[in-house]
């Protein structure tokens, strides 16, 4: 009986695991909409639900970035000295 509780529990992890994957986007795309928004990718930290990037605007100023793992959207952005 402990086995099988351990087992279900095991299955249950692993299943929530896997949709939450398959809920945010590659980190190809995430890298391609900051691409498209004008910045060069030089670091990426990925968080539970966030990502950190330090990037690069078309200017050559460096940002450190707090993007929204699933929506793509920035929700900070500060000048990285």
């Amino acid at each position: 009986m402990k086995t099988l509780m351990i087992t279900m529990i095991c299955a249950g992890a692993l299943m929530s695991t896997t949709a939450l994957a398959q809920t945010q986007p590659k980190l190809s795309t995430q890298i391609a909409q900051l691409e498209a928004k004008g910045y060069r990718v030089i670091e990426l930290e990925v968080k539970a639900d966030w990502l950190e990037a330090e990037v690069a605007s078309a200017d050559g100023q460096r940002h450190e970035l707090v993007v929204d793992a699933r929506t793509g959207e920035i929700l900070r952005k500060q000048a990285d000295d």
